[in-house]
């Protein structure tokens, strides 16, 4: 199984994608990596709807980082930046 965390990957497209090629059994070929998001977000969430969020997708957040055995920093950061409680560590 590869695990790929987007905050990750789009910070460094090729690493990303030799990792995944890797992961595939294939070889790694130089690609354009232009990705698009159609729909992109163009407003920010509220703190109701942040809060929200957060809790429905907590137990499934936990769930991820026990798979990974580690938590995602890039989140977590995410996390604190908007005052969301901090989420138990890994055992």
């Amino acid at each position: 199984m590869v695990v790929m965390v987007s905050e990750r990957f789009k910070a460094n497209r090729t690493l990303g994608l030799v990792r995944l090629w890797r992961f595939l059994g294939v070889p790694f070929y130089p690609t354009v990596s232009r990705f698009s998001r159609p729909g992109s977000y163009t407003s920010n969430l509220t703190d109701w709807a942040r809060r929200r969020l957060w809790d429905a997708y907590r137990s499934s957040t936990l769930r991820t980082y026990e798979v990974l055995g580690e938590r995602v920093d890039e989140w977590e950061a995410y996390y604190a930046a908007h005052n969301l409680s901090a989420l138990p560590l890994v055992r």
